[in-house]
């Protein structure tokens, strides 16, 4: 019971330190937090929605060392993988992780985009609504949504959470019609865009002389691509443990 009027004076949940490399073997030998932690996890201790309170979900992990199975990959592109299936988790349920130690560009990127579409002002609807879209096919694959607050426009986080590593062509099929709003003309992938802006962060970890160990930046798809959207219904490529970001209007 004391933990309960402990949250009394709770603003912020940081949760994550026991998934450091000396702590356990969750992210030993190339792992991510997909290999192991099943959606009930994001759902639950990892999300701000059960307790109402800010979740800055602490993924405490650096580059991988050469003693748990390190080395093999480039170290920003190694930070960039496992900070983009960490999101894949915690964004579906309107949450996202600390950005502490993690792959800094994506936090920008995702940032801009929540910027640009007002997600603070918007409808968060999760997966397990009824009027949160409907995948057709891809498996364990989820869409949460954000509805515009004044436009009918949406925006959708599309991931795959599962133990099992899949690349898959998934479906995804949005209904205006429960969401009181008008069928939607076109769609694109936000996160894998052409991104002039992102371009000065360069600039500005060079001119700042930020080490790269800490300002990770360098960016590669891996394999994100929306391929069709006709009647209201999504198609696209979805590599395993990652996530797009669609808007819809």
């Amino acid at each position: 019971m004391d933990i309960l009027y402990c949250y009394t004076f709770v603003t912020h949940l940081l949760n994550g330190e026991h998934i450091r490399q000396q702590s356990s073997t969750l992210m030993h030998n190339g792992k991510d937090i997909l290999d192991s932690y099943p959606i009930e996890m994001f759902a639950c201790e990892l999300s701000s929605l059960p307790f109402g309170i800010n979740n800055a979900v602490y993924q405490s992990n650096d580059v991988l060392k050469k003693e748990y199975g390190g080395g093999k990959e480039d170290e920003e592109l190694y930070k960039l993988r496992i900070t983009r299936a960490f999101l894949s988790g915690t964004l579906l349920h309107n949450t996202i992780i600390a950005l502490n130690r993690c792959h800094h560009g994506i936090f920008d990127k995702l940032v801009r985009i929540y910027d640009k579409f007002n997600v603070p002002q918007a409808e968060f609807i999760g997966y397990w609504s009824e009027k949160a879209p409907k995948v057709l096919t891809g498996k364990d694959v989820y869409a949460s949504i954000y509805k515009h607050p004044t436009q009918n426009r949406l925006l959708a986080v599309i991931a795959h959470i599962g133990n099992q590593r899949l690349d898959q062509t998934v479906e995804v099929k949005f209904d205006p019609g429960k969401l009181k709003m008008q069928d939607f003309k076109s769609a694109s992938e936000l996160m894998e865009a052409d991104d002039p802006e992102y371009q000065e962060l360069y600039r500005l970890r060079k001119e700042n002389k930020l080490p790269v160990s800490r300002i990770q930046l360098k960016w590669q798809n891996p394999g994100i691509k929306l391929v069709d959207f006709k009647d209201n219904t999504v198609k696209l490529q979805l590599p395993a443990h990652t996530f797009a970001i669609v808007e819809l209007q």
